[in-house]
C-alpha cells in the first residue's frame, strides 16, 4: 500500500511540476528562435569544441581556442578528461532545437564526428546531441555553462549560470543528511547513465536517461543545501563514453524530496 501511495504521489508531483514549468518556459520563449547569426556562432563553437588532436601537449591551444566563446567562471580544464584523449574531427553539425529552461536559452545541435580509436587509421563515426546553454545581447553570443549531451532530441535539460548555482546557499550541517544525499546522488547517476527515460520515471520528475552509452567516472564538488525534507545538491559529474573512453564533465543541480527512506528527484538541472 505504501509503495502504491508513493507511486501515485510521484505521478501527481510530476504532473504539477510539468504544468508549472511549461507555463513559465512558454512565457519566456517569445524572443528565442533560430537566426543565421546563432547558427554561425554555434557551428564555430562546436567546431572548436569537437576538433582536437588527441595529444596532451595540444590541450592548452584547445582550451585557448574555446575561451573567447565561454563566460567567465567556466573552467576549460574541466570540460573533458585528459586520461584517454583521442583525435576527433567534426563531420557536420546543425541546430535541431532551441529552447528555454529556467530562463536560460539552450541550442541543441546534432553533431556528427569521427574519433580515432587507435592512433592509426581506425576512425569511428559518432553522433551526439549536444546542448549548449547561451546568452545573447545585441547579437553577441556567449556560452554560459558546460555543454551537455542528451539522448535524441530532448527538452529536459536545465542550466544556470555559474555564479547563480547552488553554491551560494547555506549548506546543511547535519552529517546524517549529507551522507544520505551523497549516497543517493552517486546511485542516481549510476542509474541515470545506464537507464532509459522510462526506467527513470519512478525516481524523478521529467525523467531522462543515457541508455547505457556512458559510465560515471566521478561525482565531485558536492554542495548540499535546502532542508532535511527537500535537500538540494549541486556539483560536477564526469561521464565516460563507453566505446571511446572519452571523458567529459557536466555541472548539475538536483532538487530532492525525502520519500520513504530515499529521495525523489523533483528536478535535474545540467
Amino acid at each position: 500500500m505504501r509503495t502504491a501511495k508513493a507511486t501515485q504521489e510521484n505521478k501527481s508531483l510530476r504532473h504539477e511540476l510539468s504544468t508549472i514549468k511549461s507555463q513559465m518556459d512558454k512565457a519566456q520563449t517569445g524572443s528565442v528562435g533560430y537566426t543565421p547569426a546563432l547558427s554561425g556562432y554555434m557551428s564555430n563553437f562546436i567546431t572548436s569544441y569537437i576538433n582536437m588532436t588527441g595529444k596532451t601537449e595540444d590541450m592548452n591551444k584547445w582550451q585557448s581556442d574555446l575561451k573567447p566563446y565561454l563566460a567567465n567562471g567556466i573552467d576549460t580544464q574541466k570540460l573533458i578528461g585528459t586520461n584517454n584523449l583521442k583525435a576527433q574531427s567534426l563531420t557536420s553539425t546543425s541546430i535541431v532545437s532551441i529552447y528555454v529552461k529556467n530562463g536560460v536559452k539552450i541550442a541543441q545541435s546534432k553533431v556528427d564526428y569521427k574519433v580515432n580509436m587507435d592512433g592509426g587509421n581506425n576512425w569511428a563515426s559518432k553522433t551526439i546531441y549536444l546542448n549548449v546553454p547561451y546568452a545573447v545581447k545585441d547579437n553577441v553570443f556567449t556560452v554560459v555553462a558546460n555543454p551537455f549531451v542528451t539522448e535524441q532530441p530532448s527538452f529536459t535539460g536545465k542550466v544556470s549560470t555559474a555564479e547563480k548555482r547552488n553554491e551560494n546557499t547555506l549548506a546543511i550541517a547535519d552529517t546524517a543528511v549529507t551522507g544520505d544525499v551523497t549516497n543517493f546522488t552517486n546511485k542516481f547517476f549510476d542509474k541515470y547513465v545506464s537507464s532509459s527515460a522510462d526506467e527513470m520515471s519512478f525516481i524523478m520528475s521529467n525523467p531522462v536517461g543515457l541508455n547505457g552509452d556512458y559510465t560515471v567516472k566521478t561525482v565531485s564538488d558536492l554542495h548540499i543545501s535546502g532542508s532535511k525534507s527537500k535537500p538540494e545538491v549541486s556539483g560536477t559529474v564526469s561521464l565516460v563514453q563507453k566505446d571511446t573512453n572519452i571523458t567529459h564533465t557536466e555541472q548539475f543541480d538536483l532538487k530532492l524530496q525525502k520519500q520513504e527512506g530515499t529521495y525523489f528527484v523533483l528536478s535535474y538541472t545540467h
